[in-house]
């Protein structure tokens, strides 16, 4: 898994890749979280959300052969995204006893926790989806989360749905050359 090239010439050949796989897969679980939100309790609508955010990967395997992106691909600059994932997966330590007190906690500490590894993955590009990605949806949460009180099923997925699909365009568009930040 060592290589001979520089980082700065890894991270420019990782920002060659389009990496959509993932965001689709977010957008998908995600959307699909939010719409059990609108019809289940909130203690269903919590496990829901779990189960729902916990099949993100494994769905993005699948979306990968779809489109032609292997998500398992693991070179130093991949490994370092996986491990910042396996950091934020580490906050389950915080997820679980909210959980616990208020079940109306889930889409707060999830939807910020795995959107932390954006920023990773936008230094990795030098790109600025990363920092707008893992900003726009914590900032945005947590303006939802006071918002919508009753709401926070639906509102908090319907935001990380529609950043994921920005996301998703952006990446899916740009052009591959230079990087687009120092």
């Amino acid at each position: 898994m060592t290589s001979n090239l520089s980082l700065a010439e890894l991270r420019l050949e990782y920002a060659q890749k389009r990496q959509i796989a993932i965001p689709i897969a977010g957008a998908i679980c995600w959307g699909v979280a939010g719409a059990f939100g609108a019809v289940l309790p909130v203690s269903s609508a919590s496990i829901a959300m779990f189960i729902c955010v916990g099949l993100i990967f494994p769905l993005a395997l699948l979306v990968g052969l779809v489109v032609h992106e292997n998500v398992m691909a693991r070179d130093e600059l991949g490994d370092l995204l996986f491990k910042s994932i396996i950091a934020a997966s580490l906050f389950w330590a915080v997820v679980i006893p909210f959980f616990i007190v208020d079940r109306s906690s889930v889409p707060l500490t999830l939807g910020i926790i795995f959107g932390m590894p954006w920023m990773i993955l936008g230094w990795i590009m030098r790109h600025w989806i990363g920092s707008f990605h893992a900003i726009a949806r914590t900032v945005l949460i947590v303006v939802a989360w006071f918002l919508f009180p009753e709401y926070r099923f639906v509102a908090i997925p319907s935001i990380i749905v529609v950043i994921y699909l920005i996301s998703i365009f952006v990446l899916a568009t740009r052009t591959f050359g230079e990087p687009s930040q120092p």
